[in-house]
């Protein structure tokens, strides 16, 4: 089985969305009367002028795209691509803003090439139709995912091509994309994204180690969360389960940051640096966003994609498990990329979870009681 991902970009497209075919798709998703009227209000008369160094250009009437920094526009961006995944029964398809991937597996090579090029065909038709355009030149590529791959396969995989739209030149290959801020590779290791992190805290290590002596605890923690403790959250719940062999290099530039915040020696014990910081290691950190992840699925908070991933017990009975707010593992099975996904980590985070904190009102309030937790049992002796 191989699978190939297409990653498309729009091109300008919040300022390539046409009034007409908006306006004529919110009618069909039910807004009519008085709401499209209001709407077709908002998009209409809409002038914008260029002013430099005291120099106004003449008013240009506005009458494609949506305005941007409202907060209708990305909202109405998102009603008008809205249809775009009905274009193919085969694809797979995520739309995030004007970034779009869409994903299909066969069985051989020559199949997926056959399927791909015939379903590309069609949304490129969709493009059209609504008047869209993608930057076909390296911001929109595809990558084959087989880490199966036996010696007679190689010649395939160069020989793949994926074509759209007559263009004279196929669409780029690649082996790795950064799509929505995560590195993605042909091989679903996250090296490369792993190792993108420790270039960045690496940078932010030495910003703190220069600046240390002039800032205060309070302001190296604010440092700390915005410049790392956020770049180690995003995404974890995905590529924090990679080896720990992987992962060696960001614990150790983690390490050398709680050092360098601390004044301690570069040889010295992180255990209790991180308790007296209240920092979670990685490890822990993960436990935290996989527990959060749970937490935002008990309280159906999370998008709709992930709403067959867990589910509670459905029993006819009252049994102290079904009780404690538990979640059966929807997804078992005995290989380690099943083992090291969320569908099967995050049940068992969630079943280990004291059940006080599983009872929070908000995910504010249960971040901050599990960590607490979290830090005091954390090193245990």
């Amino acid at each position: 089985m191989v699978s190939c991902l297409l990653f498309l970009d729009l091109k300008k497209a919040f300022d390539s969305v046409n009034h007409s075919i908006l306006l004529k798709k919110l009618s069909y998703y039910g807004i009519r009367g008085t709401a499209l009227n209001l709407l077709a209000s908002y998009l209409s008369n809409r002038y914008q002028t260029t002013c430099v160094d005291g120099f106004s250009s003449i008013l240009n009437l506005i009458t494609w795209g949506v305005p941007q920094g409202s907060v209708l526009g990305p909202l109405l961006f998102l009603v008008f691509i809205n249809d775009l995944p009905n274009v193919s029964n085969l694809l797979s398809t995520w739309l995030f803003a004007d970034d779009s991937a869409f994903c299909h597996a066969a069985n051989s090579m020559t199949i997926l090439e056959t399927e791909m090029n015939c379903e590309i065909a069609k949304v490129q038709n969709w493009l059209l139709a609504n008047r869209l355009s993608v930057h076909y030149i390296k911001k929109s590529q595809f990558m084959l995912i087989d880490w199966k791959s036996t010696h007679s396969e190689i010649n395939s995989i160069d020989d793949f091509t994926l074509e759209m739209g007559g263009h004279p030149l196929p669409l780029t290959k690649t082996t790795s994309y950064k799509y929505l801020g995560i590195y993605i590779d042909n091989k679903l290791s996250w090296d490369i994204h792993i190792n993108n992190i420790i270039k960045k805290l690496s940078q932010v290590a030495g910003v703190i180690f220069k600046n240390r002596e002039c800032l205060s605890k309070k302001s190296l923690m604010l440092v700390y969360n915005s410049l790392v403790n956020s770049r180690l959250r995003y995404g974890l719940c995905t590529w924090g389960t990679a080896s720990k062999g992987q992962l060696k290099g960001l614990n150790q530039i983690h390490d050398k940051i709680i050092r360098f915040m601390t004044f301690s020696k570069p040889c010295a014990n992180c255990q209790p640096l991180y308790k007296s910081l209240e920092i979670l290691p990685l490890e822990s950190l993960l436990q935290l966003e996989q527990a959060k992840f749970m937490f935002k699925s008990y309280q159906k908070s999370l998008p709709v994609v992930f709403s067959t991933y867990v589910s509670k017990p459905n029993h006819n009975y009252s049994t102290s498990y079904a009780r404690s707010s538990n979640f059966s593992m929807v997804h078992s099975g005995s290989s380690t990329k099943v083992q090291k996904s969320i569908r099967y980590l995050c049940p068992k985070i969630w079943a280990s979870t004291p059940f006080e904190t599983k009872q929070s009102t908000s995910v504010k309030m249960f971040s901050v009681t599990l960590k607490k937790d979290l830090v005091e049992n954390m090193f245990p002796d």
